[in-house]
């Protein structure tokens, strides 16, 4: 796994899709999962994926908290296998709110013909890209907004924008059918880490999909804990936020070398505490205070 997400801060949900469907980012989400099995025969990353096949499954995520809200910038992606058309239009992600008669939000899809379509459902606007998606074939999709507009991207490569004033508010965000039914535009495939990550475009020019997982941190504090001789020695160590006190994370350091790594989920100032075996008979409980910027 790469070791650290500059925007981790930013994230809202991630799902590996691994072994189950929860999220792993630290904001609590109200989902609903209908179908879906485990993969263990067709994944991208690990040893697992989330598996559909294209009748009456979705996930979809209701906490306002989560979702790209107003006119902010925003980022929602994952990888994808699709296994066969299960339907003349196979819907990757849906932001949705039904509002006065028509649509607050956005479609990702992919036709039967492979071609991905974004469309904006509030302006009836929509743009084809100029990219095919083959069946049995992972690939990297996302849809961002920024000053530019909303934009779909297909293995790294852009859409034409869509330009946009639209202020979202959304009641749900889901993936593999649209919000507004289990039964129509389904996908049938694979899917391995999903992402949503608001207040930020991740992309802005063609770039190369990510090898690896995405991170599920900002970074991370390294070191190595020394006795009075200087070996290293097994010690229990403790990452409290400083201004409040919360305990963020804790580990134990390797008995041989002292090294630890401790997550970091956020920019701020934390205490370090490394705690004394019992008898205190090798060194005093120390307290290092640590800024990550």
């Amino acid at each position: 796994m790469a070791a650290s997400d500059p925007h981790y801060g930013s994230v809202t949900a991630l799902f590996p899709f691994t072994a189950n469907t929860a999220s792993v980012a630290p904001l609590a989400l109200t989902q609903s999962l209908t179908g879906t099995t485990l993969s263990t025969t067709q994944y991208k990353f690990a040893t697992g994926s989330r598996q559909t096949d294209g009748t009456s499954d979705v996930l979809s995520i209701s906490t306002a908290a989560a979702l790209p809200q107003g006119t902010e910038d925003f980022t929602v992606e994952g990888w994808t296998r699709i296994t066969s058309w299960a339907n003349t239009v196979n819907t990757l992600a849906n932001l949705y709110r039904q509002a006065t008669g028509a649509n607050d939000g956005w479609r990702l899809a992919i036709y039967s013909d492979g071609r991905p379509r974004l469309e904006q459902t509030s302006t009836f606007e929509s743009v084809f890209h100029s990219s095919t998606v083959s069946l049995n074939t992972w690939f990297h999709w996302a849809v961002t907004r920024n000053a530019a507009g909303l934009r779909a991207w297909i293995n790294g490569v852009p859409s034409d924008p869509i330009p946009t004033a639209v202020s979202y508010n959304p009641s749900s965000l889901s993936f593999w059918a649209p919000a507004w039914g289990t039964t129509l535009d389904e996908v049938a495939g694979q899917h391995n880490e999903y992402r949503v990550t608001r207040g930020v475009c991740r992309y802005t020019a063609a770039f190369t999909p990510a090898t690896d997982p995405w991170p599920q941190q900002y970074t991370e504090i390294t070191g190595t804990v020394p006795d009075n001789a200087g070996d290293g020695v097994a010690r229990t160590l403790r990452l409290h936020e400083r201004t409040a006190g919360t305990l963020v994370t804790g580990t134990t350091s390797a008995a041989v070398t002292g090294a630890y790594t401790l997550p970091v989920f956020a920019a701020g100032s934390y205490q370090l505490i490394c705690l004394d075996d019992v008898a205190g008979a090798v060194l005093d409980d120390l307290l290092h205070r640590v800024t990550i910027a």
